[in-house]
């Protein structure tokens, strides 16, 4: 089973084509903490470290609560859930693409409800966005969504969308309103989710 942790702290960033030597060049620990607490406070309760996006030129840079590694010390078992996203954007078929993640229960508070949505948009091959979004409830995550469209100038009925979380079958319908194509594809039951970071 997949090890997977949520975390809103994480950056892509573009991997720099040659490195002078004819070799993808990646950043260097003391540049990701920095380009990452740019955008976040990190703790030192937290490791940055980065992972190659697969099939792109992308680097995803993202904080790794420590007491994961207290278990076995090996970063590599742990992926957090935007990449896991990252790279099952590619698979929709669409040129105009969407996914999203939606966490239903609260790690801290051991309650249902909603708490955190997960999304990325991809037009043809570029990326265009990944975030997170505290929410409330699901109208709120479909506010963020069609948000993040109308940034990117992506006209929503041309745009497929997939959850990777399940929805409910009013959920699925409201999403149907306003996107060409919604497909469920529910990774919750296939994943460990360990520890939620945020």
């Amino acid at each position: 089973m997949e090890q997977i942790f949520i975390t809103n702290k994480f950056t892509l960033v573009p991997i720099i084509a040659d490195n002078g030597h004819g070799e993808e060049a990646y950043c260097s620990t003391k540049d990701m903490n920095l380009i990452l607490g740019r955008f976040f406070p990190l703790s030192d309760n937290e490791t940055v470290c980065s992972i190659p996006v697969l099939n792109s030129k992308a680097l995803l840079i993202y904080a790794l609560p420590n007491k994961i590694l207290s278990a076995d010390n090996n970063k590599s078992l742990y992926l957090p859930l935007a990449y896991k996203i990252l790279n099952a954007i590619k698979d929709i078929p669409e040129y105009n693409k969407s996914i999203i993640h939606i966490v239903k229960y609260n790690y801290k508070t051991h309650k249902d409800g909603y708490y955190l949505l997960h999304t990325a948009l991809q037009e043809g091959d570029k990326f265009i966005m990944i975030n997170t979004y505290d929410i409330q409830n699901f109208n709120t995550a479909v506010y963020y969504v069609l948000l993040s469209l109308k940034n990117a100038q992506i006209n929503p009925a041309q745009t497929a969308i997939q959850s990777l979380s399940e929805l409910r079958p009013d959920e699925e319908k409201l999403l149907k309103k306003y996107f060409k194509n919604v497909t469920v594809n529910n990774i919750d039951k296939n994943v460990e989710i360990d520890v939620i970071n945020f």
